[in-house]
């Protein structure tokens, strides 16, 4: 299992200048994968496999 949630492992780190466009579609693909990974933690505290 991963030490921290998906959407914080590929979250760009530095200075990385985005286009408007590359800067939604960032932040929408790490609230989709905040979402899948929150989803992932409830399943398996109720014992389900991922």
């Amino acid at each position: 299992m991963y030490s921290e949630p998906f959407h914080v492992m590929f979250e760009i780190k530095g200075r990385a200048v985005l286009t408007p466009e590359q800067e939604a579609e960032r932040k929408r693909i790490n609230i989709l994968a905040k979402k899948d990974w929150e989803e992932r933690m409830q399943r398996a505290k109720a014992g389900l496999p991922f």
